[in-house]
């Protein structure tokens, strides 16, 4: 079984039969070695944790970012990924390290370069120098679940709450876009790749883009557009496309250049969409699923799949 489940491409699992086969061949020497032997090999291949913690939320983190350094983890970002929390994975097994802020934590972000961290809590949000963990820039008050996101190029920080969306210039430092009108809370925050346009999910079922020192929003997806269902918490935008996945795992390109234009749309091969991400081009789209565990990639000008990836446990881009 071991044999065949390595043929069939399921790595994890060739380490537990070949030593559950080594176990069971106690009267044969030689043929309980050669299992002990390729359950090693198997488990040399198979990825194992290097730190583990307890994370503090009721439900595991939807949201992991690493530092660009590639030592520290925030396990959640806030809003429905959970709260976040600052893991130094190089200590010990894993150590959590209090974030900055004089509270609890509610939301926070790495600068592209790792030279700063974004936090909400207290009420208020704020960048602070990392690791030294000074505050380097007040940016404003929040209220609610709070979100904040860097712009790729770390120059803009968009900020969501339970009243807006807004975006702040950090060199000239004051608001550049919005404040925006939030529908409700918000469940996720992105910059599109030029930094000029923020698009979030709201727990009232839609997604929205606004483009920046514009009013009104440049689209609004509601979810029964998208074939019912939830929109995931992960639309993304990529030139002049808005990407959005419904829990009905309906995955849909949106012409933002053309809003007469019908979404073009493809059914995903699983039941519970879990996360995506958009390559900057928009010529890939990398679609995770917890049910069954798989990612996969698809090209919009087919709306087709190009790769399946099996994967294990939850997923995140």
């Amino acid at each position: 079984q071991g044999e065949q489940a390595a043929a069939a491409g399921r790595h994890r699992e060739p380490p537990l039969w070949f030593a559950v086969a080594a176990a069971g061949a106690a009267d044969d020497p030689p043929r309980r070695w050669a299992n002990r032997v390729r359950a090693a090999a198997w488990a040399a291949a198979v990825a194992r944790p290097v730190a583990a913690v307890r994370y503090p939320g009721d439900r595991p983190p939807l949201a992991l970012a690493f530092h660009p350094g590639g030592r520290h983890l925030l396990a959640g970002e806030g809003g429905a990924s959970g709260p976040p929390v600052l893991v130094d994975v190089d200590v010990d097994a894993g150590r959590v390290d209090p974030l900055p802020g004089g509270g609890p934590p509610l939301a926070a972000a790495w600068s592209p370069d790792g030279t700063r961290v974004a936090v909400a809590a207290g009420g208020r949000v704020a960048v602070y120098r990392f690791p030294e963990g000074d505050e380097a820039e007040p940016v404003g008050a929040v209220v609610g679940g709070p979100l904040v996101r860097f712009a790729p190029d770390g120059g803009r920080l968009a900020v969501a709450d339970a009243r807006a969306v807004r975006v702040w210039d950090r060199a000239a430092k004051e608001w550049v876009g919005g404040p925006w009108a939030a529908p409700g809370g918000p469940v996720s925050l992105r910059f599109a790749p030029d930094g000029e346009r923020v698009v979030a999910a709201f727990a009232d079922e839609t997604a929205r883009v606004w483009r920046v020192g514009r009013a009104d929003p440049e689209r609004v997806v509601r979810h029964h557009q998208l074939g019912g269902g939830w929109v995931t918490a992960h639309p993304a935008v990529a030139g002049r496309w808005l990407v959005t996945v419904a829990a009905s795992a309906e995955l849909a390109w949106h012409d933002l250049d053309d809003p007469d234009a019908p979404p073009r749309a493809t059914r995903l091969p699983f039941r519970y969409p879990a996360n995506l991400a958009v390559s900057p081009d928009a010529t890939r789209v990398l679609a995770f699923s917890n049910l069954p565990a798989m990612a996969l990639t698809v090209r919009p000008d087919t709306a087709q799949v190009d790769t399946r990836y099996d994967v294990g446990g939850l997923c995140g881009a």
